[in-house]
């Protein structure tokens, strides 16, 4: 499996509970939790020889997906090839692939409107030291709850202690 391969990796979960919109604007699907597989196409994300953040956290969020739908779960995943987002962005009026491509993340999180989503990313150090998983989350309540729950056992898995850390949501 490709991440045991890498030392000093981190794994960075974005935990976040999408405000509510209106129903006129959303497909009315019953989504628990949207994944979003970070990076794709020709934005690889971190490497390590030929190891490509892309493909790392596509691995993830799929053997996460079978896993939520096993256990009941309503999961959306927003990619499921190695394409960029930004390829399916063609209502917003910039150059810039990278605000393409947060700008369909944030669109399809408001038209699916799940209850949590997760966005995956894994960083690289060349420090071994620096390893383990990292859980950021919204300046909400319900996401600090959940993320502080899935750090505590992502600590237990790697060994270590480190507290889940605020961030803002996406934007572009």
């Amino acid at each position: 499996m490709i991440m045991k391969s890498l030392l000093g990796a981190f794994i960075l979960l974005l935990i976040t509970f999408p405000l509510p919109v209106s129903a006129s604007h959303s497909i009315h699907t019953p989504v628990d939790i949207l994944i979003d597989v970070g990076h794709g196409g020709v934005d690889g994300g971190t490497s390590y020889g030929d190891v490509v953040e892309k493909d790392i956290t596509l691995e993830i969020a799929t053997i996460l997906y079978k896993q939520l739908a096993k256990k009941g779960y309503t999961a959306a995943i927003n990619r499921t090839g190695d394409y960029g987002l930004s390829e399916e962005n063609g209502w917003l009026k910039t150059d810039s692939r990278h605000r393409k491509d947060l700008a369909q993340r944030k669109h399809l999180a408001k038209e699916l409107a799940p209850k949590i989503m997760v966005s995956l990313h894994v960083n690289f150090s060349p420090r071994s030291s620096d390893r383990g998983a990292l859980v950021l989350y919204q300046k909400n309540n319900q996401s600090f709850m959940l993320a502080d729950m899935v750090q505590h056992s992502l600590n237990n898995l790697y060994k270590t202690s480190e507290l889940p850390r605020k961030r803002r949501s996406y934007t572009y």
